[in-house]
């Protein structure tokens, strides 16, 4: 995410594309790596990704903001 960020720099468009698992727990929707040890419920936070955190971080850094999940 940080590496993403940086790539942003100056950009007018950001595109961000995920393959992989993903879920939502209490409306928010988190994408899971997939080397993610998911062997306890708080290691959840530590070995997942908020797409709302993604999305934050484009509208921060863009103009226009493209997402695309395969999840």
């Amino acid at each position: 995410l940080l590496k993403f960020e940086s790539e942003l720099e100056g950009a007018d468009t950001a595109a961000f594309y995920f393959a992989g698992h993903g879920v939502q727990i209490s409306g928010q929707n988190q994408m899971i790596a997939s080397d993610a040890e998911l062997t306890n419920r708080y290691s959840f936070a530590a070995e997942t990704i908020s797409l709302e955190t993604v999305l934050d971080l484009m509208k921060a850094k863009s103009d226009v903001s493209l997402i695309f999940l395969d999840a």
